[in-house]
């Protein structure tokens, strides 16, 4: 199982994009990339349970506090089973009960710089829930600090839409990498860099 995720706004939609064009797999998903079943019927309802916003906004799941049993581990693996990528932002916070589920799984960390994460999540529509977006993408990377220290991690910096970042996480996913149909994906207006 190969994971992507990083900071709302950082880059990860288009990440899978470049993946899937490349031959990855990703099974029945949104327009944001995302398994709409595992997101709908267990991410948003287990945060939901568990006191914290299913839009990981505000509040933020607390990593250390978020408990999961047998059964949820289960859940997981059976709605993931068949597949072998899963994007997903709020992975960032459900880390460790991902890798509890999937203790062999590589993870691909999208990064982009935190003003420019910010800036974006101001700009977008549905980032309503509060104004600190900076403090929110401290949050996000105190987070990755620890994941990138206990997992199997790949980063990758998507500011300057340089592909050769992208090629990273193609290679890391044991992927052909496909030079043209990874350059379709990129629409530079999409993605604004820092000024």
């Amino acid at each position: 199982m190969i994971f992507i995720t990083g900071a709302a706004r950082s880059g990860t939609t288009l990440t899978c994009s470049i993946l899937s064009a490349c031959g990855a797999e990703f099974g029945q998903v949104n327009s944001l990339m995302e398994h709409t079943p595992f997101r709908e019927g267990f991410v948003k309802p287990l945060l939901e349970r568990a006191g914290y916003d299913p839009l990981c906004q505000y509040p933020l799941p607390d990593t250390y506090d978020l408990s999961w049993t047998d059964s949820d581990i289960d859940s997981i693996r059976l709605y993931l089973h068949g597949l072998n990528f899963y994007k997903g932002a709020k992975l960032i916070f459900l880390w460790k009960m991902m890798s509890a589920a999937f203790p062999d799984a590589k993870w691909i960390i999208v990064r982009r710089s935190k003003q420019a994460i910010a800036d974006s999540c101001r700009r977008t529509r549905f980032m309503r829930k509060r104004t600190d977006w900076e403090s929110w993408v401290d949050s996000h990377l105190e987070q990755i600090q620890v994941m990138k220290l206990t997992l199997n991690c790949q980063e990758i910096w998507t500011d300057d839409l340089d592909l050769s970042e992208f090629k990273k996480a193609v290679d890391f996913s044991g992927l052909q990498w496909d030079h043209e149909a990874a350059k379709r994906q990129i629409d530079p207006g999409k993605m604004r860099s820092p000024q």
